[in-house]
């Protein structure tokens, strides 16, 4: 009977190790997938001001553009005012 409690205590140790090594994997995955979550997060936050940029630089290239072809106007007009004095 001796032999079965001995038995016994070396299940209750091996348990107790294989617990503790399970509880800490556990933590070691916790951690990996909350860095992998805050690096999703962060991804997504880049995207979205890259697209904010987009949008602002196409509104400027729209304003750019427009005050581009008013001066190209008012210069034909000059133009050909002195084309046609001569």
């Amino acid at each position: 009977m001796s032999g079965t409690a001995a038995d016994n205590g070396n299940k209750r140790v091996a348990n107790y190790v294989l617990a503790t090594k399970l509880d800490a994997l556990t933590e070691k995955i916790d951690g990996f997938c909350q860095r992998a979550e805050d690096g999703h997060n962060d991804h997504e936050e880049r995207l979205r001001t890259v697209e904010h940029d987009v949008t602002t630089i196409k509104e400027r290239q729209g304003i750019f553009v427009a005050a581009q072809s008013t001066l190209t106007l008012i210069a034909s007009v000059i133009a050909g005012w002195f084309g046609a004095r001569q």
